[in-house]
């Protein structure tokens, strides 16, 4: 599409493939840390040392695997509706392609509610999970 746009190697693919099983492996640790087995219950309980901190933990932990990527979702389905339902497709209509164009359109439509439906699914999570732990402190 962009012929004159450099591409991605090889290395920085490896480097990318890198940095997320390094991010995987470091975040999920404190939790590692900080878990202990009740004695009574045999319970794995989280045992902060400050409860500032499991609420910083967990705002962090909803930011990375909730808000941010429910962002880029936002964005790009934004960016794909903008070039089909606004956008002129350029040229002559032809029938074939103004049935895949609608075709296309229904399919947006289909993954936008998917996608919405499920945000407001994990927020409802996210939020009583946020509450508890700012409760709990």
């Amino acid at each position: 599409m962009f012929p004159l746009r450099p591409r991605v190697t090889a290395r920085q693919v490896l480097t990318a493939i890198g940095v997320i099983w390094l991010l995987a492996v470091v975040i999920p640790l404190p939790v590692a840390v900080f878990s202990r087995v009740d004695a009574i219950s045999g319970l794995c309980l989280e045992t902060w040392p400050d409860d500032a901190w499991q609420l910083a933990y967990t705002a962090m932990i909803i930011a990375l695997q909730y808000a941010i990527p429910l962002a880029i979702l936002a964005v790009s389905y934004s960016t794909i509706c903008y070039v089909i339902w606004i956008k002129k497709t350029p040229g002559e209509a032809v029938n074939a392609r103004d049935r895949q164009i609608a075709l296309s359109k229904r399919k947006v439509r289909s993954r936008c509610m998917h996608y919405a439906i499920s945000a407001r699914n994990l927020s409802k999570f996210n939020t009583e999970k946020l509450l508890s732990s700012s409760v709990s402190s």
